[in-house]
């Protein structure tokens, strides 16, 4: 039997519930359809929001050879399959598991145009997905779709699926949240309740002995903002519950991505060794995975959040972009580029030796605006407030 959610599963761009910026009558998915001119594509959101229903509607649309690739389970062999029937369209499902030599092997057939690409990921691209491929994509995001949109949508399927049925809206809402902003896992709920002859809240809680996590308006990304927020203003219990939070959404990759964010943009200089053992956190907790992942990710964010603050490093380096984007740019001095005129400062006294760094035709700039918030950062700026006065920089 054809579950419920495959039979509604959204035939035309137009179906697609909460995701408009991809699918409205001008959107760029459109304009590949009804032009037949498709171009690389990934797509990148949380699980349940459409991103394999756009890819499959893709696919359907296409008036030449498609293809699947699983990134997680299907191997080079099955590729060099597709690649006989090329060229072709092909949906590649959980992209950042693409193994490296797959990668290496799909990249030369992406740059030549007989492979066209629309991958689908839950994780980062950025981050997870090889930056070769990546550069000749476009990324598209889809995005979370909130509660109220899973409500009004069930509540139709309700309507038309189940009519000579009464559900109560408390009932819809409730699955609505209890389904973590996931269409799809919202839909198998409600044909999962309908089994039982009485339809009632207590039956839907007891049904769903253990549901998802409600996040009430919160989605993912909220809360990670939350869990960096609380940790910067060092509310270490906030932070814990964040966390929890998190980790009840298994996502490992953004949390551990977040607290090595955390500790170079908000601890900074105050505590540099943060930075290490956040790196050295996220190695432990991907070896152990969830549940035991939960006992590293719990002592770092304490650390994190207990830590002295500091943010001048991060200050620093975006004064210096934003100062090179408003033209202060200039070019290498020539002592930088000519051995000869080069003083080697460590054969002077101090390490020191006052010759021109900053690039000829720009404006002297001082980004790094040091702190006090720890030990290592105050012995940097003293060292730094020695080297302007020596170079006899105010």
């Amino acid at each position: 039997m054809e579950p419920l959610a495959s039979k509604l599963r959204p035939k035309k761009l137009s179906e697609v519930i909460s995701q408009n910026h991809l699918t409205n009558d001008n959107s760029i998915l459109n304009m590949m359809i009804n032009k037949q001119q498709f171009h690389s594509i990934i797509l990148s959101g949380p699980p349940g929001t459409g991103k394999s229903t756009i890819g499959h509607i893709l696919l359907n649309s296409a008036d030449c050879n498609t293809a699947v690739f699983n990134a997680s389970k299907d191997n080079k062999a099955k590729l060099k399959e597709i690649i006989l029937n090329s060229p072709v369209l092909l949906l590649v499902d959980e992209i950042h598991r693409l193994k490296k030599d797959v990668q290496d092997f799909l990249l030369e057939y992406l740059e030549s145009g007989e492979i066209t690409l629309i991958g689908l990921t839950t994780a980062n691209p950025y981050h997870s997905i090889n930056k070769s491929i990546r550069s000749r994509t476009t990324i598209l995001t889809v995005k979370p779709i909130n509660k109220e949109q899973i409500f009004s949508y069930l509540k139709k399927i309700a309507d038309s699926e189940y009519q000579n049925r009464a559900i109560d809206e408390k009932i819809l809402r409730y699955i609505a949240e209890a389904s973590c902003s996931e269409i799809r896992t919202s839909i198998n709920m409600l044909e999962m309740l309908m089994l039982n002859e009485e339809i009632t809240l207590a039956v839907a809680r007891q049904t769903f002995q253990k549901t998802n996590l409600s996040l009430g308006e919160d989605d993912h990304y909220d809360l990670l903002s939350g869990l960096q927020k609380s940790i910067r203003g060092s509310d270490v219990n906030a932070s814990l519950h964040y966390l929890a939070k998190l980790i009840l959404l298994d996502d490992l990759h953004s949390i551990t991505r977040r607290l090595m964010v955390i500790a170079y943009e908000d601890i900074g200089l105050a505590n540099p060794n943060l930075g290490v053992r956040a790196n050295a956190v996220t190695e432990i907790a991907f070896k152990l995975g969830f549940p035991e992942a939960r006992i590293p990710l719990s002592q770092l964010v304490i650390e994190l959040a207990l830590s002295p603050k500091s943010n001048s490093a991060y200050l620093a380096i975006d004064k210096a972009l934003k100062d090179i984007s408003a033209g202060n740019s200039g070019s290498l001095p020539n002592n930088l580029k000519n051995r000869k005129l080069y003083k080697y400062p460590h054969d002077f006294a101090g390490k020191i030796v006052n010759q021109q760094y900053f690039p000829t035709g720009a404006t002297y700039r001082k980004y790094f605006e040091p702190t006090d918030s720890g030990s290592y950062e105050e012995t940097l700026k003293n060292r730094y407030q020695l080297i302007n006065k020596y170079f006899k920089i105010k």
